[in-house]
Order: structure tokens, then C-alpha cells, then sequence
């Protein structure tokens, strides 16, 4: 549940600074904007699988059935979810050419 609460505001955050990236390179020239467009589109992939995978690992650890064999499991589901969206941003950001 914690993860689940946890999630929603970061991925929702991720987003955010992923559709303001674009507005960084408003004053750019002509090669610096196509280098920037061209490495912008590759990181928003990257953040939007990053979000992705997160979100699957929530379902994951939702869906698994209560059994007291399983808990372990969805333990480390629901707590290594938000801590992948956490890396997601410095993962776009590892991957983006700032101008």
C-alpha cells in the first residue's frame, strides 16, 4: 500500500520534469536544438520505461496472491518500485544532451 501511495506522486513528478525538458533549449542554435531534440527523444523512452516498469512492479506485488510464502516477494515489489522511479530521473537525465 505504502509503495502504492508512494509511487503515484513520483511518477507524476517524473512526468512533469520530462514534459518541461524541451523548454531548456528555447534559446538554442540551429545544431545545439538538433543534438537536444535528438537525445530528447531517446530519454523521454527512457523515463517513460523507467515509469513503466515501476508502475508493473506495483501491479505485480497487487496481484500476487496473499499467501504467507509470497510476502517476501511483494515486499521487495512494492519497495523496489518507487525506488526505480526514483532513478528514473537521473537516468533521463544521464541520457539527455542539455544545451
Amino acid at each position: 500500500m505504502i509503495g502504492t501511495l508512494a509511487m503515484f506522486p513520483m511518477t507524476l513528478f517524473l512526468l512533469a520534469l520530462v514534459t518541461m525538458s524541451p523548454t531548456a533549449c528555447e534559446s538554442c542554435d540551429a545544431r545545439e536544438a538538433v543534438r537536444f531534440a535528438d537525445s530528447l527523444e531517446v530519454a523521454v523512452i527512457v523515463a517513460m520505461a523507467v515509469g513503466a516498469v515501476a508502475w508493473v512492479l506495483v501491479l505485480t506485488a497487487w496481484v500476487m496472491p496473499p499467501l504467507r510464502r509470497l510476502r517476501a516477494r511483494r515486499v521487495l515489489l512494492v519497495v523496489a518500485a518507487p525506488l526505480v522511479a526514483a532513478g528514473g530521473y537521473p537516468l533521463f537525465d544521464a541520457v539527455l544532451a542539455w544545451p
